[in-house]
């Protein structure tokens, strides 16, 4: 079974449709049917288009209309985080997650690993930076 995925993005802005289709269609097909709705709808959607006319609101405007073609929509279950690459005491929905047991211990060593970077920054230390 193959799920095709529709998506538009700007920066951070992002959405994404998935959808399956009963016939075994190609990548080629489904870029072929996407570009085929945009076309088809285009008009559709700038006379309904309130505002600016744009890539995202076009995408999604036609995003509803690839059951017409025979996709059918995908309900999806998802689970994010948001977070930096580094752990500081101020991530503290981080700690709601993971507890604050290991919430500690990954503060405790992002410490350590700073202490030795600075060491290193200051010429006091030419060893390796620590690996757990």
């Amino acid at each position: 079974m193959k799920v095709y995925e529709l998506s538009r993005s700007y920066y951070e802005d992002t959405a994404t449709w998935l959808y399956f289709h009963p016939e075994d269609k190609t990548d080629t097909d489904f870029h072929t049917d996407v570009v085929y709705l945009l076309k088809k709808y285009g008009m559709e959607y700038m006379d309904e288009e309130e505002g600016w006319i744009g890539v995202d609101s076009w995408v999604s405007h036609i995003a509803k209309r690839l059951p017409e073609l025979g996709y059918i929509p995908i309900d999806t279950l998802s689970c994010g985080f948001f977070g930096g690459s580094i752990l500081k005491k101020t991530d503290l929905a981080w700690e709601e997650v993971v507890g604050s047991l290991l919430f500690s211990e990954a503060l405790r060593r992002n410490d350590i690993i700073e202490n030795e970077l600075n060491m290193k920054i200051m010429g006091r230390d030419k060893g390796p930076v620590a690996r757990f």
